[in-house]
């Protein structure tokens, strides 16, 4: 039997209105025309200059699309989308308090985004990454579940699967350092979105010069935004950690040198993710 975990971290914001759909195609990384009942889409919302402010997963739940986003930018993320509403005809609600969204660690034998009806709401292959499991967004209460969010975190930093609550800095990181268009949250055939022109620019014209990589170590943690040095020379940051792995965005030409890489005094060794397919330039 799967067990669950109830990811308290999480909320819901919900939009309605006719113009709903066509308003996030404009305000999103990933292709709203592919949302259904049956695909869940990942994507992020970047500012004008194509810098990175939040990611989301993006649900169809009967009349409304629902973004499911960190709790603590849930508000932040409704006052920005709704100061480009303008003309459109949106509500936007919050739904935290009407569904529990709970997450499975183990392996989805079916497709990223692939989303199924179930008595009690909706279960969700992660559009991210199918080694990262299922999700549920169901009634309060409706199904067992355990508050281990610990080891949820765990699991995805193993993965080095990003978080942008947690990884990357806020309005200074694009969406190719995050690697997002490896985990299907960016679509380079869509229209034009927020951020767009700088975001397809990189992607076709120059390539990141930093990425996520994965780190591991074998001393104590490394504090959150701990500077990454290969000898004199800063090459990135450190983000989440846990257990003896780590998420880092580190410049590549650096970080595969071979040089001894530290942070915090704590020696590193890095390596691309195995879900990322970017090249080191």
């Amino acid at each position: 039997m799967t067990t669950f975990i109830h990811l308290k971290d999480r909320g819901l914001l919900g939009l309605s209105g006719a113009d709903a759909a066509d308003f996030l195609q404009g305000m999103v990384t990933c292709d709203i025309n592919k949302l259904s009942p049956t695909n869940s889409l990942y994507g992020a919302h970047l500012t004008p200059q194509g810098k990175f402010l939040d990611d989301f997963f993006i649900y169809l739940i009967d009349d409304k699309i629902v973004l499911d986003c960190n709790k603590e930018r849930l508000m932040p993320l409704a006052k920005i989308l709704h100061s480009y509403v303008m003309r459109f005809t949106i509500e936007f609600e919050n739904l935290s308090d009407d569904y529990d969204i709970l997450a499975s660690i183990s392996r989805a034998n079916t497709p990223c985004g692939q989303t199924e009806q179930i008595p009690t709401g909706i279960k969700i292959t992660d559009p991210r990454l199918t080694g990262m499991g299922h999700r549920l967004i169901v009634e309060k209460h409706s199904e067992n579940a355990n508050n281990d969010l610990d080891k949820y975190h765990q699991h995805r930093i193993k993965l080095a699967v990003p978080d942008g609550a947690f990884d990357g800095i806020r309005n200074k990181t694009i969406a190719g350092e995050l690697c997002l268009e490896y985990l299907h949250g960016v679509d380079y055939e869509k229209g034009c979105y927020i951020g767009q022109e700088v975001t397809a620019r990189t992607h076709f014209r120059t390539q990141p010069k930093k990425r996520i990589m994965t780190i591991a170590y074998q001393e104590e943690a490394i504090p959150i935004g701990s500077e990454v040095t290969s000898g004199n020379l800063s090459i990135g940051n450190v983000f989440s950690t846990s257990q003896g792995y780590g998420i880092a965005i580190l410049r590549l030409k650096e970080a595969i040198k071979g040089k001894l890489l530290f942070a915090n005094g704590v020696e590193l060794k890095a390596h691309k993710p195995e879900w990322a397919n970017y090249e080191y330039n």
